[in-house]
């Protein structure tokens, strides 16, 4: 479903559209598993995938991945033991959001 907002910038003459964020997440985490196994890339039971799979998803290196860790910038993820994995859907939330906040900059 698509939402017609009023503009504030434009003084009430312009709508402006305000994307489903649930839907795009939805979509987004149905590409992200799609990808997976067309590529071969192992999913756990849960939904989790490998910190490289992760940086693969995202579209960038897994050191980028562990910096933004350290910095709790990135994606929430598990550890077990010194494995760290990643949830499919909050790969994909976080990916929106990334997308949503970089295109209202």
């Amino acid at each position: 479903m698509t939402t017609y907002v009023n503009c504030r910038n434009c003084h009430g003459s312009g709508k402006v559209v305000v994307p489903d964020v649930t839907q795009l997440i939805a979509e987004r985490r149905t590409a992200m598993t799609d990808w997976c196994r067309a590529n071969g890339e192992e999913i756990s039971w849960d939904g989790y995938v490998a910190d490289d799979t992760a940086a693969k998803l995202l579209r960038c290196a897994c050191g980028t991945l562990a910096n933004k860790r350290f910095l709790h910038e990135g994606p929430p993820f598990r550890k077990r033991g010194r494995d760290v994995d990643y949830s499919i859907a909050e790969l994909a939330a976080f990916d929106v959001m990334r997308e949503l906040t970089q295109r209202a900059s």
